[in-house]
């Protein structure tokens, strides 16, 4: 058995989301002892804008990862 250890270290600016409110309810899974629910959702379509990133990881010693920039 492989155990998977993934870091992964970044930040991002200015980031937009649209399209998030067209969204569907799968579940709610409510707790009234702890006073706390557990909804999942899905979306359809969302588009995500940022004026930049910047990541820095490691995949448990297999891949670094890095980058940094704008996305879409």
């Amino acid at each position: 058995m492989l155990d998977f250890i993934f870091r992964l270290v970044g930040s991002v600016d200015n980031v937009k989301v649209t399209g998030a409110s067209n969204f569907n309810v799968v579940s709610v899974v409510t707790n009234q002892v702890a006073l706390s629910a557990v909804i999942d959702i899905s979306l359809d379509a969302a588009k995500v804008v940022g004026e930049h990133y910047k990541v820095d990881g490691n995949l448990n010693g297999l891949m670094e990862l890095w980058g940094e920039g704008a996305f879409e």
